[in-house]
C-alpha cells in the first residue's frame, strides 16, 4: 500500500479519482489529509471535521469484482473498520449501507465510488471519515460521536489510517472469490437494528410499516420483513428508518 499525506485538500476521494482516471495511480494507494474542506458524504451530503482531529482518508483499490456482487466492496470496508475498532476495544455496529455507529450515534462514514468496465468493478475509491479526537460538533449534525467522547483518550490518526487501509485491502482480497451467501451472516450480525422491529418509510407504500431487517443482497439492497410478513427489497433511496435521528 502506497501512502500520500496532504496538509489540505478539497476531497480525498476526488484526488484519487482524478489520478486513477489519468493513469497516475497504478497500485493500491491511500491518501490522507489533515484538513478537508469539501469532504463527500452520501448523496449531496458533506463530511464535516475539525482540522487535525480525525482520520480523513481515501483508499484506491483495483477491485476486480463482478458487478452483481458489487456490495462486497462495502461489506469488506465496513467489516474491516468494525474489526479494527474491536481490536482497540471499541464495539460498534454497521448502519446499512456505509456508516459506523456506536450506541446509536455516528462514529464514522464511508463513501465508495466504483469504476465499472462491463460486468466487472475495475477499481474502487473508498472514502473514510472516522471521528477520533474531535469533542464538539456543529449543532446541525444530528448524532455525531468520537472515540474521545467515548473513552476520553487521544488517538493517533496515522495509526488508524494505515491499520484500516491494510485491513480493507486484506479483507477485500480474502472475500473476492467467496460466494456472497457465505459472507452475509457475519455482516448481518453486526448490522445496526438487525432483527429489531423498527418503523420504516418505504417508497411505493403509503403508510409507514413496522418491520425488521432480515437480509442483504449482493447488489447491496436491504430486505425488510414487515410484521404482516410482507418482504420489501430496497435500495438506499427507497427506504428510510423512521426511528432514527
Amino acid at each position: 500500500m502506497k501512502y500520500i499525506e496532504l496538509n489540505e485538500i478539497d476531497s480525498t476521494n476526488a484526488y484519487l479519482s482524478e489520478r486513477l482516471l489519468s493513469g497516475e495511480i497504478t497500485e493500491p494507494t491511500t491518501v490522507f489529509t489533515h484538513s478537508q474542506n469539501k469532504g463527500k458524504g452520501m448523496g449531496q451530503n458533506i463530511w464535516v471535521s475539525d482540522n487535525d482531529k480525525n482520520a480523513l482518508f481515501s483508499i484506491a483499490l483495483f477491485t476486480e469484482i463482478k458487478t452483481e456482487e458489487i456490495f462486497k466492496v462495502s461489506l469488506a470496508t465496513s467489516m474491516a473498520i468494525y474489526e479494527f475498532l474491536k481490536l482497540k476495544g471499541i464495539t460498534t455496529k454497521i448502519k446499512w449501507p456505509n456508516d459506523i455507529y456506536y450506541d446509536g450515534k455516528k462514529l464514522g462514514g464511508i463513501l465508495i465510488e466504483n469504476k465499472l468496465d462491463g460486468n466487472v468493478v475495475k477499481s474502487s475509491v473508498i472514502g473514510v471519515g472516522l471521528n477520533l479526537n474531535q469533542e464538539k460538533f456543529p449543532k446541525w449534525l444530528p448524532n455525531p460521536i468520537s472515540l474521545k467522547n467515548i473513552t476520553g483518550q487521544d488517538y493517533d490518526a496515522k495509526e488508524f489510517i494505515t491499520g484500516i487501509s491494510e485491513m480493507v485491502e486484506k479483507k477485500l482480497n480474502e472475500i473476492k472469490d467467496v460466494p456472497f451467501v457465505d459472507l452475509r451472516l457475519d455482516y448481518l450480525l453486526n448490522l445496526y437494528c438487525f432483527g429489531k422491529i423498527m418503523m420504516w418509510k418505504i417508497q411505493g407504500i403509503k403508510d409507514e410499516i413496522s418491520g425488521s431487517i432480515v437480509d442483504v443482497k449482493p447488489s447491496g439492497k436491504i430486505v425488510v420483513q414487515a410484521v404482516s410478513g410482507q418482504l420489501c427489497e430496497c435500495d438506499i433511496k427507497e427506504i428510510k428508518l423512521i426511528d432514527d435521528f
